[in-house]
């Protein structure tokens, strides 16, 4: 028998936690996934899992709590386009304190000599200047460009004073993080002074007035503001002078000029974000020229053929335009004329047939993402299969019918296919297993039953993902042991705690 290959953590996949907490926190970007790897502390009962519960912390229980927790590891969604954290931001030994309520300094000096990892106090709203000070000497675990060791994050606060952040100025950790909504001219002036590498700002609705000459003299590597609601002409021009220390992200703009896109096209960054809703045709020609590797339009919610043929110009990596519902013939058959490598269109519900067989006549592409569709009728499954693509994502999918699987994998154009089926009959198995490119990945599936596994033993493709699977029988794992990859290194990728009954 053909020796089956499981793959762990250190070669193929991101494992699952055992247990995740899901909290939208506003810390560094959007999703915190939190996965408990603790042991009990001595601290007065505080246990790990209940950490969030803690409002008030005495320095004496802090001491007990730091000499003792071994910390968590929190992973965060960094978004679409990010060129070096595929998986998102991971971030070991986090020390999460995001239930306090209020830091006095004696209990800050006590938390800054934590040091397996990062800090999160996203429950404070607002910190004195005497614990600022104290949080500057923060320890935190080791420094790189991914494990954000050293951060501090302190997503709920509301404001901070002058003296406060030019405390918090002088924190040359990782990371900072804070979640003010308004800041004054002097207190932002204070923070573009920054000791630490990387800036977040990700609630800050709009600039002070002075902030165009403080943005020009960032202290720092990576600046964040993607709150920003509203944006001069010349603030704009100073976020795109900072070159790659800018993230490039503006989710939440309301409105752009065309004097500021056509500035921030000469942003000579990774990624653009636009989140405005409505941008004349005008506009999205001047954002066309970004020489970036990403343009995300995310607030778009209709365009026009004109605008569609303006967008064929820009020749980057990602072009993204999640905001759209619903996509015409006309616009589609624009998009097929695109020189970019990857299109984002996950808004999209549903496709017509037309629409995706116009789509299928571009050129070959790296990526089509595709993941708002919930739902594939055996039509729309065929015109999508003639797409030629690297990777098509199809991760809303969460089920499939035998007649719409056989025709999505009968020549399937797409190199790999990523699906969201969360349950698997033997039949779709069965015609699933014709497809005989290089990786299926069907990461939702927590469970396979006997006839189903049998089937995808047979699967012609190269991988075969299965990383939620946690209960296989042992007539299933016989069945996926059959799995032969069209070549050397082929295999089913499971998850390490999948075990057999």
């Amino acid at each position: 028998m053909k020796r089956f290959k499981l793959w762990h953590r250190t070669a193929f996949i991101l494992l699952a936690p055992a247990m995740i907490c899901r909290a939208i926190t506003g810390s560094l970007a959007a999703i915190l996934m939190l996965i408990s790897c603790s042991v009990p502390v001595a601290a007065d009962d505080i246990a790990p899992e209940s950490l969030s519960t803690v409002t008030t912390l005495p320095p004496a229980q802090a001491r007990q709590l730091v000499a003792s927790m071994r910390g968590s590891t929190a992973t965060i969604d960094t978004g679409k386009g990010n060129t070096w954290v595929k998986n998102g931001a991971r971030f070991p030994g986090a020390l999460m304190l995001n239930g306090l309520q209020s830091l006095d300094a004696e209990t800050a000096a006590v938390l800054a000599t934590y040091a397996r990892g990062p800090l999160f106090l996203d429950g404070l709203t607002e910190l004195d200047t005497e614990a600022a000070r104290a949080l500057q000497g923060f320890q935190g675990g080791p420094n790189d460009r991914v494990s954000f060791g050293s951060g501090i994050s302190l997503a709920e606060l509301t404001t901070l004073s002058k003296e406060a952040a030019e405390a918090l100025a002088e924190f040359p950790g990782d990371a900072l993080n804070l979640g003010v909504v308004t800041l004054s001219d002097e207190a932002f002036n204070a923070l573009m002074n920054t000791k630490s590498r990387r800036l977040y700002l990700p609630r800050l609705a709009s600039l002070p007035p002075g902030a165009v000459r403080a943005i020009r003299k960032f202290g720092g590597t990576s600046l964040s503001v993607t709150g920003l609601e509203v944006l001069s002409s010349e603030q704009a021009a100073a976020l795109a002078s900072l070159s790659y220390k800018w993230s490039g992200r503006l989710p939440k703009l309301t409105n752009l000029s065309l004097e500021s896109a056509q500035t921030l096209a000469g942003f000579n960054g990774t990624r653009l974000e636009i989140g405005t809703p409505m941008l004349t045709n005008e506009t999205i020609e001047a954002l066309s020229e970004f020489k970036g590797s990403f343009l995300l339009l995310s607030g778009l919610t209709e365009l026009t053929y004109d605008a569609a043929m303006s967008l064929s110009k820009f020749s980057g990596s990602g072009l993204g335009l999640d905001g759209m519902t619903e996509i015409s013939f006309d616009l589609a058959n624009g998009l097929a004329d695109f020189n970019c490598r990857g299109l984002w269109l996950d808004g999209l519900t549903e496709i017509s047939y037309d629409a995706a067989r116009a789509i299928s006549y571009r050129e070959p592409a790296v990526f089509l993402s595709l993941n708002g569709l919930t739902t594939l009728s055996p039509e729309v499954a065929q015109a999508i299969a003639k797409i030629k693509v690297s990777e098509l994502q199809l991760r809303g999918v969460a089920e499939l019918s035998q007649e719409a699987a056989a025709a999505l994998v009968d020549g399937c154009g797409a190199n790999n296919l990523s699906l969201g089926l969360t349950s698997l009959s033997a039949e779709t198995a069965t015609a699933l297993a014709n497809y005989a490119n290089n990786s299926l990945f069907l990461r939702n599936l927590t469970t396979i039953s006997d006839e189903a596994a049998i089937a995808l033993g047979r699967i012609r493709c190269e991988n075969l993902w299965l990383n939620e699977l946690t209960d296989l029988s042992p007539q299933a794992l016989r069945g996926l042991e059959a799995f032969k990859g069209k070549k050397f290194g082929g295999g089913v990728r499971l998850n390490e705690r999948t075990r057999s009954r």
